[in-house]
């Protein structure tokens, strides 16, 4: 492996060697980058195994993927929004006094600099042990051109973004939630020096940040994520199909699914409604369960677990409509790409960046946050009325096929890094010339 390459790029990111959100998102990246460019990217994957140590290496067209895993554990589950409206007034005041206080110019410089740096990353699901380590050691073996973090906020990533700056390496961020994330302190401290800026949608970026950030909104397989003929497709459930390939976490919304299934189920309208992803709160998926039973669901609720890239598409296939009542600070959720790319029209809640993901009314439906009932009518509209749920499946793939392609996708991750790369030069070669010198 003592190849040159163009760039080594090194990713870290709070997800797992398979899953769907970032995980598949890293992968298509990652995965076309290396088709047409002579890199080495390393990505940092977290794992619970502890017997999982050794670094894993595949060649992908012109380069090569090496995959590190990170030990993780789990500190708390991760809470859902489901009770942000009650919390409105008192996170006015915050943002006022956080906005307008702490991050005054003036004020930050001469007092609340050394206050902000002192406040505990938040540490939310799973945190990677050891990353500064880890990330130490790979700098020391591997000439680093730079760093991309797809998480902060940690106390992992503030290890990681602590030894690459010792190091002098460049590093910017990609955040894959809503953008008002950025708000919060421990992550506004850790991307301060960062030589970039950017997300996977354009809404709620904070106004400090518009003038640099760089929307790389999300991109799929249009080629592979296309409804295939009837003939081809296996009919598996005897009642249209909603599915929700997510991660089990009440920050998803499956309970609310649940409450309208039940609800159509009282209104004589029979669906069967299927979960795919992984259990990360064992204690939500028991609660889950208990729903079901409470409703005599038995027979129409599934849960597939993990599926790979092949049988998602397979059950994209199978379904009528994709159902996304999620409470989480969604960036741009792939899987309203790939559904629409299917035909499949989805009903999700706004928040977010999930409006970004579809055209309401054309290609699927935006409901508010928290309104089940709402949700439920939605629902049952797709599921009785066949001409139109087809139509707003023909526009969705239309859609989709116009802004996100993996090509396009790919190209926006090559030149934001390059101009990153290039930024940070440009720094180094002016901080090097007599103040004379300079224009």
């Amino acid at each position: 492996m003592s190849e040159q390459y163009e760039l080594t790029i090194l990713r870290f990111a709070h997800a797992f060697a398979t899953g769907a959100g970032t995980e598949t998102y890293l992968t298509d990246v990652d995965s076309a980058l290396l088709q047409e460019n002579s890199w080495k990217i390393i990505r940092c994957y977290l794992t619970y195994d502890k017997e999982e140590r050794e670094a894993t290496f595949e060649r992908i067209g012109k380069g090569l993927l090496v995959k590190v895993p990170l030990l993780c554990i789990r500190r708390k589950e991760e809470g859902s929004s489901r009770r942000s409206g009650q919390k409105k007034y008192i996170s006015f005041f915050k943002n006022i006094v956080r906005d307008h206080i702490l991050y005054n110019g003036v004020l930050y410089n001469i007092f609340f600099h050394k206050i902000t740096k002192t406040i505990s990353p938040r540490d939310v699901g799973v945190v990677a042990i050891n990353a500064g380590d880890t990330v130490k050691k790979i700098i020391e073996n591997d000439n680093i051109d730079l760093v991309v973090m797809h998480y902060i906020g940690g106390t992992d990533s503030a290890e990681i973004i602590h030894e690459v700056r010792r190091r002098g390496v460049p590093y910017v961020v990609v955040n894959h939630y809503s953008n008002d994330r950025f708000d919060h302190l421990s992550m506004r401290e850790q991307s301060k020096y960062a030589a970039g800026i950017a997300g996977v949608s354009n809404i709620l970026v904070p106004r400090r940040l518009q003038g640099e950030f760089v929307n790389l909104a999300d991109g799929i397989d249009t080629e592979f994520f296309q409804r295939p003929s009837p003939s081809e497709t296996e009919q598996r459930f005897p009642s249209p199909l909603v599915f929700l390939p997510a991660r089990i976490t009440e920050s998803k919304g499956q309970a609310d699914l649940i409450q309208a299934v039940a609800s159509l189920k009282a209104n004589g309208i029979r669906v069967s409604l299927a979960f795919a992803g992984r259990i990360d709160s064992p204690s939500y998926f028991q609660e889950l369960k208990k729903l079901i039973r409470e409703h005599s669901l038995e027979d129409q609720v599934h849960f597939l677990g993990e599926l790979d890239k092949i049988t998602m598409k397979k059950y994209y296939a199978l379904s009528s409509v994709l159902g996304f009542p999620t409470y989480h600070h969604e960036g741009l959720p792939r899987i309203l790409l790939e559904a629409q790319a299917m035909e499949v029209p989805p009903i999700s809640y706004a928040i977010g960046g999930t409006p970004h993901g579809l055209v309401d009314k054309e290609t699927g439906f935006l409901v508010k946050l928290g309104d089940v009932k709402e949700f439920t009518r939605k629902l049952q509209e797709l599921i009785t009325d066949d001409k139109k749920r087809q139509e707003m499946g023909r526009k969705g793939r239309a859609f989709i096929e116009k802004y996100f392609s993996l090509q396009a996708l790919a190209s926006r991750h090559k030149e934001f890094y390059l101009m990153a790369i290039n930024k940070t030069a440009g720094k180094a070669r002016r901080a090097a010339y007599p103040a004379t010198c300079r224009s």
